[in-house]
């Protein structure tokens, strides 16, 4: 019966609500870490996106240079003519 008192009086409160308290900055520091990681992750798959487009777009350029009969120059990134 003594435990059972220690629990339900002052001193049994103040440690359940500390593990109570406990718990929720647990909970709260593990929310914000997830979200912070999911922000994360979203805004490098915008890059990954983006990178991809560009990629796409200059692959067309290349294309269209050669289909029109001309040449590539890979340090400027413009089409030439054919020598």
């Amino acid at each position: 019966m003594g435990l059972l008192m220690w629990f339900l009086g002052p001193v049994g409160r103040y440690v359940g609500g500390a593990i109570l308290l406990a718990l929720a900055a647990w909970a709260a520091i593990q929310y914000f870490k997830h979200q912070g990681a999911a922000e994360h992750r979203a805004a490098i798959e915008r890059v990954n996106a983006d990178a991809a487009t560009n990629a796409d777009e200059g692959e067309r350029l290349v294309r269209r240079c050669y289909d029109a009969g001309g040449v590539w120059d890979n340090i400027t990134g413009r089409c030439g003519r054919a020598p």
